[in-house]
């Protein structure tokens, strides 16, 4: 009995002194020195947790409005934003006079022509050519307008592809506008799709006659010629 009780001492006096001598693997947190790293441990058979990074979502393509009748876009391209043309209608105003050099009181011709070179129609027309102040109202030859004070104006509400309007009207060169003087007519045709056009003609009054620079002078005796 006594010799079972001394074993039974000696082994827990060497137990004891393994666990004195042992270094320790974990230390617990009243144990940690500054600046120590405290490991953490995962339960066996539970995956360690991830942090979730949130989802990037890729920026917004540019946006069109689609034409009819443009091609599809190809994969990856944007889509180009078409502008439609402001004359849709493809309007041509011209404008002639009959001759460009004129005098005092003397009659003078124009033409305004309006065609529609385009495919589609235009609408609600209107023409009109005011008189600039060297010029007074004549008469309107031809074509549907009238006088309007000093200003010639033709409506028309519709014009085909391949119309035409014409108007040819005179105008009389006042007798007060000095010679040399340039008489420039302007004259514009507008559409309801806002189509704005704009033609414009040109006289010139030529200059003053100089005197002549040779002649006879009689002085009683003989004549001089100079």
């Amino acid at each position: 009995m006594r010799m079972r009780l001394i074993g039974y001492l000696l082994m827990t006096a060497i137990l004891l002194a393994a666990a004195a001598l042992a270094p320790r693997a974990w230390a617990t947190p009243a144990q940690t020195r500054p600046g120590q790293t405290v490991p953490t441990l995962t339960p066996k058979g539970q995956p360690t947790p991830a942090t979730a990074t949130p989802p990037t979502r890729p920026p917004a393509e540019p946006t069109s409005t689609p034409v009819p009748g443009a091609p599809s876009p190809t994969p990856g391209q944007a889509t180009p934003t078409l502008t439609p043309s402001v004359d849709a209608a493809g309007l041509l105003f011209v404008k002639e006079i009959g001759r460009r050099q004129v005098w005092p009181g003397a009659t003078v011709r124009y033409t305004l022509t309006l065609t529609n070179r385009g495919d589609s129609s235009a609408r609600q027309i209107v023409i009109t050519d005011p008189l600039p102040a060297e010029l007074e109202p004549g008469e309107i030859e031809s074509g549907a307008a009238r006088w309007d004070g000093r200003t010639v104006r033709a409506e028309a509400l519709i014009l085909p592809p391949g119309g035409r309007l014409t108007i040819t009207f005179t105008a009389i060169v006042r007798d007060d506008v000095a010679s040399g003087r340039t008489v420039v007519n302007r004259a514009s045709a507008s559409a309801a799709d806002g189509v704005l056009l704009n033609a414009a003609a040109t006289a010139i009054l030529p200059p003053a006659e100089l005197p002549p620079t040779g002649g006879i002078a009689d002085c009683g005796f003989a004549h001089l010629s100079f």
